[in-house]
Formats: structure tokens, C-alpha cells, sequence
């Protein structure tokens, strides 16, 4: 009877619960999005222009050596007769070449007169004769200037020879002679045994000093090297 009893009521509550209409679920709307349209990919066109190479820079010429050592000869020789007022066939060239010298002297300095750095550079040297002259010309290319001219490296040359004598005071140091000569080898005509100098005319200057009632016999060239042929103890 009890159990009977029991599910009676438990069948009666919830057929009241379902009944009842607060205690309905509420139903929910759910929205379905349409699936989006495919789209097809843009197609880029990108359109080649045929190769074409750059054309080739054209080479600058470069000048020889020796066509520009023939133009600093030609300047030289341009200058001096406008200098001298001189036909240029008058004007022999003693010597022509490029050579590796002191800065100052390409450039035609003298110690006290301009200040620079030892080095050495290459440079090209012109020696001229005119009207029993000589004069030098030296530049780093063919635009050559006259370093010394109406015969001024004679000058520069006995005063760089008493310099080696410097010892002695300079009423005791005479010159006797001076000479113009082309030696044959960069030995200035006083080879030392042993040594190997290269064979190229060097215009330059015998110089006979008397130097502390002694004779002295002193070789150069046109920038002041020198050498001593005769030792000065002698």
C-alpha cells in the first residue's frame, strides 16, 4: 500500500512540473551563417623586357712613359727658347728621364726656403744647354718647370759641397775650379769597388776646392750629390 502510495506521488509531481509553464525550457535561436562564396585568385601579368647588357665603358687611353717624357722635353725646350729669346734648334738636350728623387727636388725646393717630408717620388729631369748654359727642368709629368735657371744649379751645387766641409771655417775653403761634365754612370766618375751603378748619362760638376791649404777633388751631379774623390785627410 505504502509503496503504491509513493509512486502516485512521485508520477503526480512531475506531470505538475511539466505542466507547469514558468518552469519551461526556453528554447534557443541559433543562426546559421552561409558558408562564404569562393572567390577566385587575381592573376598578376608581369611581363619581362628582353636583356639587354649596358655597354661596356670605353677605356680611358693611358699616356706611355715615354711619350710623356717626350712632351716634357718638348715644353722644356718650348720654354727655354721663349725664356732666351733663342731659336730652339740652338737648344741641345744634355739629358732626359724619369727618376726616382726627393720630393723637394721635384718640386724644386730648396731646405730653406720650403719645408717637407723626406720621401720620394718619381719625376721626370731635363737637362738643356744653351748659349754655354745649362739649365734643369724637372716636373712630375710632362708640365716640367725650370728649377734653375741661367745656370744656377752650379750655385746650389758648390754650396751643398761646403756644406761637407763644415769643420773648417770658410775662409779656408777655396774654390779653385769649377767644370761642367757628363759623367757616364750614376758613379759621378768615382766608382767603388764592389759596387754596381747604373749606366745613364748624369750631367754634373767636377769641383776642385782647397780646403785647409789641401787640394780636394769633389764630383757631382745637377741636384747636389756629390762625392769626394779625393779623401779630405789627404
Amino acid at each position: 500500500m505504502g509503496r503504491k502510495l509513493f509512486g502516485f506521488l512521485l508520477v503526480t509531481l512531475i506531470l505538475v512540473g511539466c505542466a507547469a509553464p514558468g518552469l519551461a525550457p526556453t528554447p534557443t535561436e541559433v543562426k546559421i551563417q552561409p558558408s562564404p562564396t569562393p572567390t577566385q585568385p587575381q592573376k598578376i601579368e608581369v611581363r619581362l623586357q628582353p636583356y639587354s647588357p649596358l655597354p661596356a665603358p670605353t677605356p680611358t687611353p693611358q699616356a706611355r712613359p715615354e711619350d710623356i717624357l717626350s712632351r716634357a722635353v718638348n715644353r722644356a725646350i718650348a720654354d727655354l727658347a721663349g725664356r732666351l729669346g733663342i731659336p730652339e734648334g740652338e737648344i741641345e738636350v744634355v739629358s732626359a728621364s724619369w727618376e726616382e728623387m726627393p720630393i723637394q727636388d721635384v718640386e724644386c725646393g730648396r731646405p730653406e726656403e720650403k719645408i717637407t717630408l723626406p720621401a720620394f717620388v718619381m719625376g721626370i729631369e731635363v737637362v738643356l744647354v744653351a748659349q754655354g748654359k745649362t739649365y734643369v727642368y724637372r716636373g712630375r709629368g710632362e708640365m716640367v718647370k725650370l728649377c734653375a735657371p741661367e745656370g744656377e744649379p752650379e750655385s746650389l751645387v758648390i754650396r751643398k759641397v761646403k756644406e761637407a766641409f763644415k769643420d773648417y771655417p770658410p775662409e779656408e775653403i777655396k774654390v779653385i775650379s769649377v767644370e761642367e761634365v757628363v759623367w757616364p754612370d750614376t758613379s759621378l766618375g768615382c766608382p767603388e769597388p764592389g759596387k754596381f751603378y747604373a749606366q745613364v748619362l748624369v750631367p754634373g760638376y767636377r769641383v776642385i776646392l782647397e780646403v785647409g791649404g789641401r787640394r780636394v777633388e769633389v764630383h757631382t751631379d745637377l741636384r747636389g750629390r756629390f762625392v769626394i774623390c779625393t779623401p779630405k785627410g789627404q
